[in-house]
């Protein structure tokens, strides 16, 4: 951990960054503040299930039963294994329902879900796949976690899957864990649980009422409360997450930018030019068709993307000359903006040009 905060620490001075750290652990966040002198604010609790311990017996566990059996009853059957025992045809059928089963919408995700599905460098994924008559309902993905864990990445459902099928599907999870040498599984983060437990004690005061009805009011937009309950069924270790910040007076900057991170990683990746995967179908104007196949471009220059960016259409079917001088030219003003701009906030030449 020292040397990777010390290198971040370095990076962040030498292109003079606001450095935060978001859903920083006990142990990583006591080096952080050695180091920096920066301020830890809780904000959040991860739930593990810790495999050796979990059982479904018992008062506490009687939600979670009846969910299961009542699948069970409906004919539901769990199967799981390693991305790579995985065949064509389950792939091709796994790609359309993670696409079909957005039904329009954005993928959002959640705050511990990788940005890729399916990709060739994730081959010790795990996919749990809950099927009823034969026909896939509901899966979820586990990625690989330190040397015997497991982390919940994905988790989709068609809207015709019964109530119980995430909970089928995750016991599921655990007995495969079990009998593949796997001690820990990460469900999800849940954010400021700590108020939702303590409120709901009788000497909980106003004010922490009161955060809590502002957390309720917010989970109409951004899932809070309900990743709380659902983690809390299944009874997990609850490890805590933390943000290190340097003080009060950055906060605002930095929660504002966790709050548009889906906004500012497209800018981000403008500055650290890479590898982009486009998977198979996930075309916003014809989904399921565009891309015929997962397409990956890869980019080490700014220039170079938005050389790219400028034969766009020529990628689309339209090979106009004019158009596609327009476009070439829209790309190459996009980019001198970006360079500008950058160079005129920080006060230093842009990298990766």
């Amino acid at each position: 951990w020292s040397e990777v905060i010390d290198k971040t620490i370095k990076l962040a001075e030498e292109y003079a960054w606001t450095l935060s750290i978001m859903g920083c652990g006990e142990r990583s966040g006591e080096l952080w503040i050695e180091k920096t002198r920066m301020t830890a604010l809780h904000i959040g609790d991860e739930a593990i299930i810790v495999v050796k311990d979990f059982a479904l017996d018992g008062p506490q566990m009687k939600n979670v039963r009846e969910m299961i059996n009542k699948t069970k009853r409906l004919g539901y059957e769990i199967e799981a294994k390693r991305v790579t025992e995985l065949s064509d045809e389950e792939r091709n059928i796994l790609r359309a329902k993670s696409i079909e089963w957005r039904y329009g919408q954005k993928e959002r995700g959640f705050s511990m879900a990788l940005d890729r599905f399916m990709n060739a460098i994730d081959d010790q994924e795990i996919y749990v796949l809950a099927r009823k008559a034969g026909e896939l309902m509901a899966f979820m993905t586990f990625s690989p976690w330190a040397k015997n864990g497991a982390s919940l990445d994905r988790m989709l459902r068609s809207k015709d899957a019964d109530t119980g099928v995430n909970e089928l599907i995750i016991t599921g999870a655990v007995e495969y864990a079990r009998l593949n040498k796997i001690e820990r599984i990460s469900l999800n983060f849940a954010a400021f649980r700590s108020i939702f437990e303590e409120a709901e004690r009788i000497s909980a005061g106003p004010i922490l009422r009161l955060k809590r009805n502002i957390l309720r009011f917010a989970s109409k937009w951004v899932q809070v409360e309900t990743l709380y309950r659902f983690n809390s069924k299944f009874q997990p270790e609850w490890n805590p997450r933390y943000l290190i910040y340097p003080g009060p007076s950055k906060l605002i900057e930095i929660t504002n930018t966790q709050l548009l991170s889906p906004c500012l990683n497209i800018q981000f990746k403008m500055f650290c030019p890479g590898e982009f995967c486009f998977e198979q179908g996930s075309s916003q104007i014809e989904s399921q068709k565009t891309p015929s196949k997962t397409l990956i471009l890869r980019y080490n220059t700014i220039k170079e993307l938005y050389e790219d960016i400028g034969m766009s259409r020529i990628y689309a079917g339209v090979e106009w000359e004019q158009t596609n001088q327009i476009s070439q030219e829209l790309g190459q003003w996009v980019y001198n903006k970006v360079r500008s701009r950058f160079e005129t906030v920080f006060g230093i030449k842009s990298p990766y040009i």
